[in-house]
């Protein structure tokens, strides 16, 4: 009888480091205390459907992110400036090498001699939340004022037809030129899109109402200097 070797099964495919980004903690984030970072993978980062190992080496805290069969994930953990964090992909009990990443802190442009780095995507501000609380709140029954259309989170999603959701900004939204990154928590679908040279987006991606959505950008000079997370929540009507 002639015995047979069983040969061993191959490793998954190591995640494609170029294809995986994090977003930048703040630039007053305490060195001391951890702060919530995004990390995102685009399709393709890894082999498909699976989860992904992330180990900060600081501390030894695990996060496991699923990923899509397209290779995409995204999610959010916590770290200090600096930290290393090792990622890797496994499939059942099968794990593939690691790759390191950088957790970086955001540097403002005038440390950097006039380099052009990411500016995160903008909020509402103070007299947006007090126009939808009171619209009349103002003196003399006058209406309280509304920012611009891209800094309402309620205009920046357009819902369309068959699962899609369309982000499209004014000019500033980010900085000229930059690359947007967007992931959907829910659905662990990610994509990216580079603003025009005014700072505006238009990108179309899969999405449903009440899904929350996770938006930085990178710096066309520097695309491992990256703006601090934004949390959006894709409005119901």
């Amino acid at each position: 009888m002639v015995g047979c070797v069983v040969e061993p099964l191959p490793s998954p495919i190591t995640p494609d480091g170029t294809k995986i980004v994090l977003s930048s903690l703040t630039d007053d984030s305490d060195e001391a205390t951890d702060d919530s970072v995004a990390i995102l993978g685009l399709p393709d980062a890894v082999d498909g459907y699976g989860t992904v190992r992330i180990v900060n080496g600081r501390d030894n805290r695990t996060e496991f992110i699923q990923s899509t069969v397209e290779g995409s994930f995204v999610g959010t953990l916590l770290a200090r400036n600096g930290d290393v964090l090792t990622v890797s992909y496994l499939v059942e009990s099968f794990e593939s090498r690691t790759i390191e990443i950088v957790v970086p802190k955001y540097t403002a442009e005038k440390d950097q001699g006039g380099t052009q780095l990411a500016a995160g995507p903008k909020q509402p501000d103070d007299s947006f939340d007090e126009a939808v609380e009171d619209p009349d709140s103002q003196s003399g029954g006058e209406p309280a004022p509304v920012p611009p259309e891209v800094n309402a989170p309620e205009s920046l999603f357009v819902l369309l037809s068959d699962g899609l959701v369309r982000v499209q900004s004014g000019p500033d939204f980010i900085g000229p030129n930059h690359t947007l990154f967007l992931g959907n928590l829910v659905t662990g679908e990610t994509v990216s899109s580079v603003a025009d040279d005014q700072g505006a987006v238009d990108i179309t991606f899969p999405a449903e109402p009440g899904d929350r959505i996770l938006m930085f950008s990178a710096s066309p000079d520097a695309p491992t200097q990256t703006s601090p997370v934004t949390e959006y929540q894709v409005p119901f009507e």
